[in-house]
């Protein structure tokens, strides 16, 4: 769980980091998807998208806050991220493609990856909760 403490205001950031726990055998791969319920991003979150190559035993992710809530004294606001992610084993033909891929490509590279090998990587979901207090 994530937490945005008051005073909120825009830019106010939580550092958190993703963990690969076996970082000897796997290079995962992740995107992050916010909610947007207006025209304008309640956050914005620094690398939106990436992986963890071998070796790489966390990556730090900034979640900024853009669009500020509107809470009353007392209240608690409850929100979440979704992260997707893929696992892929190292030393497999898959690896070596995820190690050719272009960073310039990196908000689409769990949907290339999936659709390339969709018998090889399974996407897993995480939601992430975030509150306001």
């Amino acid at each position: 769980r994530l937490i945005f403490n008051a005073p909120l205001h825009r830019g106010q950031t939580i550092v958190f980091s993703l963990q690969n726990m076996i970082p000897g055998d796997h290079i995962i791969v992740y995107k992050f998807l916010t909610t947007a319920t207006s025209s304008m991003e309640r956050y914005f979150v620094r690398p939106s998208a990436g992986r963890m190559v071998a070796g790489e035993t966390h990556s730090d992710i900034r979640l900024f806050l853009n669009q500020v809530p509107m809470l009353a004294p007392g209240d608690i606001l409850k929100d979440k991220i979704l992260i997707r992610w893929a696992v892929i084993q190292r030393g497999t033909q898959v690896e070596a493609w995820a190690q050719q891929l272009k960073d310039a490509t990196r908000r689409k590279w769990l949907e290339m990856l999936l659709d390339t090998w969709p018998d090889q990587v399974v996407e897993r979901k995480t939601r992430i909760s975030i509150r306001f207090v």
